[in-house]
């Protein structure tokens, strides 16, 4: 049992750092939107999905609205 929980918390431990580093793309995305980057060069250095960015492009739009 012991062993499970160990594996439980690897998991769970593996799965927080991917969300940090998903989260953290997420906003130099934005901020490169912000200084005017292109949606390809955005998801060139980030690996955000181009749909993602252009997500994000409209959310940007509206909150300057």
């Amino acid at each position: 049992m012991a062993k499970g929980i160990e594996e439980g918390r690897k998991k769970g431990k593996q799965e927080g750092i991917q969300e940090g580093e998903v989260t953290k793309s997420i906003k130099i995305a934005k901020k490169m939107l912000m200084k005017k980057n292109s949606i390809e060069e955005i998801h060139e250095i980030t690996e955000v999905s181009i749909k993602e960015i252009e997500r994000l492009q409209t959310e940007i739009e509206n909150l300057k609205k």
